[in-house]
């Protein structure tokens, strides 16, 4: 989740997308940190496709 989120401060897509995929498949869509991570980058204007 911190990687997403670093990654996300230093506007690296990349990093974003890798870290955030990670973790939706290891913990699911609906995981307390996966709903954390979508709120921070929604706050921040980043959208994942």
């Amino acid at each position: 989740m911190r990687l997403a989120i670093l990654g996300a401060k230093m506007n690296d897509d990349t990093m974003v997308k890798k870290y955030l995929t990670l973790h939706v498949n290891d913990f699911g869509l609906s995981h307390p940190r996966t709903l954390e991570i979508k709120e921070y980058l929604d706050k921040q204007g980043i959208f994942l496709e």
